[in-house]
């Protein structure tokens, strides 16, 4: 295995990353990795052929091992009718490792094939040739200079954008080049390396948005694992999400979110939920939930129950009661959202209500709240104020005494206790 390199995937992440410049080309499951002539498989999982290199993860083991498709001399497919088929890589000298298929063997040579004869690794340059003109020649200073390099600068990006817009071929040609801008400048906004502020870097954000910069998971690349893959791309994407969402998004804006990264392959509503229910199954760093009510959302693991609750206990207790909408605004969520967290909250007795003319409210509950941190404390002082006297007459059994009035003629039956 002296041509591999051991892959080792983190607790809580559930998908292959790929590196710059790296898409997606295939993934096969029940694949297992042998070493040279060797019948005990090295690992068992998943195989992915990438655009530079081809991986095999076990992610119950959280580990792997990869290669790059750069030093493959060739590739040999021996088809078996009565056991797996095999697809040999060599990498010359009698040095080579095999991959023993469960199924689709052929399929995944002819693609690894393909791939080689491509040579997919290697960088597309687009040489663009550019007639020099009178009107190409600048002065190298003063205003006219620094006018006419803007107006230079302005009508090559105008000119690159019509190519990629209006012939499919530039497009194509010109995509990975637009994807390289964008990351320069997102690693820039990354490090505060530009002079924009803000208002650039919600601008970059939202053009990011647009452009959408998932390489999306498609049932003609995973095959019969397209829902395990689709999970991990989904729970990969929302785990740069859902800290901005105060970890819960529910199913319906989580589904608008990914399509639109997606761009033009879309998934349907169905798909996302099957991919959702698998989050448990793939080791996740978030879960699928559903209230009472019946909304459904996805929710970050470490943002339980408890720790929302204290979460608006502590807000309550800093600014006062507190409704729905002024919940949403706080922790940047939908109201729908944040009814539902408080809710929650006051169906596990942390909240009570109260319902105004003015709106829905909710107070902390002092009294039947066990889960705050000052709660046993506040405890002792209630019970510390309260007169011995009361405190012995407490222990005692009342008698019960029925009083009725007659009020206009009328029995009502009055019971004091």
């Amino acid at each position: 295995m002296q041509f591999f390199t051991q892959l080792s995937i983190e607790k809580g992440k559930t998908s292959f990353e790929l590196e710059k410049e790296e898409y997606q080309i295939l993934t096969q499951k029940d694949v297992s990795i042998h070493n040279g002539k060797e019948k005990k498989p090295k690992l068992k999982g998943v195989i992915y052929l990438t655009s530079k290199r081809l991986a095999i993860i076990d992610y119950s083991k959280r580990k792997g091992f990869s290669t790059f498709l750069s030093i493959v001399k060739k590739t040999n497919l021996e088809k078996s009718t009565f056991s797996h088929s095999k697809v040999i890589i060599n990498f010359g000298e009698d040095k080579f490792v095999t991959f023993s298929f469960k199924s689709n063997a052929t399929k995944f040579a002819e693609k690894l094939v393909e791939t080689l004869s491509n040579k997919t690794w290697v960088p597309k340059i687009v040489k663009e040739e550019k007639e020099v003109t009178s009107k190409d020649v600048t002065p190298k200073f003063g205003i006219e200079f620094l006018l006419q390099r803007e107006n230079q600068e302005r009508d090559s990006e105008k000119k690159l954008l019509t190519q990629a817009f209006t012939d499919l071929d530039a497009l194509m040609k010109n995509a990975q080049k637009m994807v390289n801008i964008a990351e320069k400048f997102a690693y820039a906004l990354h490090k505060g390396e530009t002079d924009g502020g803000k208002q650039e870097t919600d601008e970059f954000n939202s053009i990011l948005i647009e452009i959408g910069m998932v390489d999306p998971v498609t049932k003609e690349t995973s095959g019969d694992i397209y829902y395990d893959e689709l999970s991990r791309q989904v729970a990969s994407f929302l785990e740069k999400v859902l800290p901005k969402t105060g970890g819960m998004i529910s199913l319906a804006d989580a589904y608008c979110l990914f399509n639109r990264a997606r761009g033009t392959e879309l998934i349907s509503p169905d798909d996302l939920l099957k991919a959702c229910q698998l989050f448990q199954k793939l080791g996740a760093s978030m879960d699928l939930r559903k209230f009472d009510s019946g909304v459904i959302v996805i929710q970050s693991k470490s943002n339980n129950d408890e720790a929302n609750c204290k979460t608006i206990i502590h807000l309550i207790q800093k600014n006062g009661p507190i409704s729905p909408f002024e919940l949403a605004k706080k922790l940047k969520i939908s109201i729908n959202l944040a009814k539902e967290q408080l809710l929650n909250a006051e169906s596990n007795l942390f909240l009570c209500r109260d319902e105004t003319i003015e709106g829905l409210y909710f107070y902390e509950n002092f009294f039947l709240n066990e889960n705050v941190d000052n709660l046993d404390q506040k405890n002792l002082s209630i019970n510390e104020n309260i007169p011995k006297e009361k405190k012995e007459t407490s222990k005692k059994e009342t008698s019960k005494k029925e009083t009725f009035v007659t009020i206009n003629g009328e029995d009502d039956e009055w019971q004091f206790v």
